[in-house]
């Protein structure tokens, strides 16, 4: 895989030297190997001109084309964190059963891809007019941690980690994936922002965040055209 990909999917924030606050973000949800979904969220974002664009993981596993969603992250230069599905093609997927099926296997996968996705952070932070967000998959560095609407935590972890930010008032967002349900609700003092999943089987969204309307648009990507909701950021 080309060195630009690594530069782009593992590209470091230097917040208050060479990135200023950001305002505006698009964010994609899990991947699932769904290039053409992928494809279509990214052209649209990028209609809105975001000053970034973010993806909270899970790129591997699913009937797609694992390769071209890389590609397509690395082209539309997406900032994207590890999830639990690009950790174990690159740790425990040699132990598995070869006919278990819709899996990404590293033997089909360049070795350089395979250390792109080893070499990918757990989580990113970056700086808004309102706080700083954290980029992750699950809970912070817990990639199989997860809430879903209503403060439906996943597990005492995933819990305790949301307390842990809460508690530590570093930042005021989090933006994160692993439950494939799209999703704006407060823990306390931080709003999480749930990115859903692109996989076209599970109701396909992407997100444009804005910080300074103080909401996010969820955009439905199943029919011909594009459908919108809007939801403000919750008090906290």
């Amino acid at each position: 895989m080309p060195e630009r990909v690594r530069e782009v999917l593992c590209a470091e924030f230097e917040l208050g030297r060479s990135v200023k606050k950001v305002s505006r973000v698009g964010v994609i949800g899990d991947v699932h190997c769904d290039d053409v979904m992928l494809e279509r969220a990214l052209l649209h974002l990028k209609s809105l001109s975001p000053e970034l664009l973010l993806c909270v993981g899970d790129i591997a596993d699913g009937a797609g084309d694992f390769t071209k969603c890389v590609d397509l992250l690395q082209s539309h230069s997406v900032i994207t964190v590890k999830g639990n599905h690009d950790r174990w093609l690159v740790t425990t997927r040699k132990d598995m059963d070869r006919d278990i099926p819709d899996l990404t296997w590293p033997e089909d996968v360049s070795r350089e891809t395979l250390k792109l996705i080893e070499d990918l952070p757990l989580t990113r932070a970056f700086d808004t007019p309102h706080g700083k967000v954290l980029l992750c998959h699950g809970i912070a560095d817990y990639d199989m941690g997860g809430m879903e609407p209503g403060q439906a935590w996943y597990d005492i972890r995933s819990l305790t980690g949301l307390h842990y930010l809460a508690d530590a008032g570093e930042y005021k967002f989090m933006i994160n994936g692993h439950t494939h349900v799209p999703m704006v609700e407060a823990f306390r003092e931080l709003v999480v922002i749930n990115a859903g999943t692109v996989f076209r089987d599970q109701e396909p969204v992407c997100l444009l965040v804005d910080f300074t309307a103080k909401n996010v648009h969820i955009y439905n990507l199943s029919g011909v055209s594009f459908s919108e909701s809007v939801v403000a950021f919750p008090e906290t």
